[in-house]
């Protein structure tokens, strides 16, 4: 009788594990990705191959923004300009970020998204040094982000 009781245990708590870890896989939650720096030889469509120069964490909320946090942790400092593209259109500015004399700083932002988004949007973000076209830190540009609605 005992053995039943320690098999029922067991079984219930594999159960509730397994339910817990099927709602964890369906939950609409944020995607945290590597901002990797560009190198010359990188083709425009491919993600940065230098070294990692921060990471950016992408969500959306139910009444239809795309929010972003942008954190560098080393990148020269200075001041850079934050685009964000979503479903492979051209880059929009949305933000500045300034990092400090070790290379850190953090930009965080919301972004309407278009209408016509279905379930979930493809997002980048590129980030460039004010004025200039060198990119010091791009998202792969194929990271699918689930709407909330």
């Amino acid at each position: 009788m005992k053995k039943l009781f320690v098999l029922g245990l067991v079984l219930l708590m594999v159960v509730i594990f397994a339910s817990t870890f099927a709602i964890a896989q369906e939950s609409k939650g944020a995607v945290k990705v590597d901002l990797t720096q560009r190198l010359p030889g990188d083709g425009a469509t491919d993600p940065g191959s230098g070294p990692a120069a921060g990471w950016v964490i992408i969500n959306t909320t139910a009444d239809g923004k795309l929010q972003v946090e942008v954190h560098m942790y080393d990148a020269p400092e200075g001041t850079y300009d934050v685009y964000v593209g979503i479903n492979l259109s051209t880059s929009v500015l949305v933000n500045q970020l300034t990092t400090n004399k070790n290379g850190i700083g953090n930009a965080h932002f919301e972004y309407e998204i278009p209408e016509d988004a279905e379930e979930s949007i493809v997002v980048k973000v590129v980030v460039k040094p004010v004025g200039t076209s060198a990119i010091i830190g791009y998202s792969n540009g194929l990271t699918e982000v689930p709407l909330k609605k």
